[in-house]
């Protein structure tokens, strides 16, 4: 009764699941709360981390994503497509000057 989706190897940058991922391992020492060594409390403790993943960060998340595969998409390599995220993060997409013929 699960859906699993299988996403190919990519930079974490290009998987919005890796970025909810790495934000659920940065939470989770800080919660001194769900420490144990129980696999069972473990499992508990890291689906409740899990669902405390704020919305509006998954949504970041995703749109982080999608800049990032718009830059690599424009012929951006990864250092260029970097830079123009951080440049125009406000913007919804990078301007097509920026693409490389």
């Amino acid at each position: 009764g699960y859906t699993v989706l299988f996403f190919p190897n990519y930079h974490c940058e290009l998987n919005s699941i890796e970025q909810c991922w790495g934000y659920a391992k940065r939470v989770y020492p800080i919660s001194h709360v769900l420490t144990s060594s129980s696999e069972t409390n473990l499992e508990k403790n890291i689906l409740v981390v899990l669902d405390s993943i704020p919305l509006v960060s998954m949504q970041r998340f995703a749109t982080h994503s999608l800049h990032f595969a718009n830059g690599y998409a424009l012929g951006l390599n990864g250092a260029e497509a970097a830079w123009a995220n951080k440049k125009f993060w406000g913007h919804r997409t990078i301007p097509p000057i920026f693409e490389q013929k």
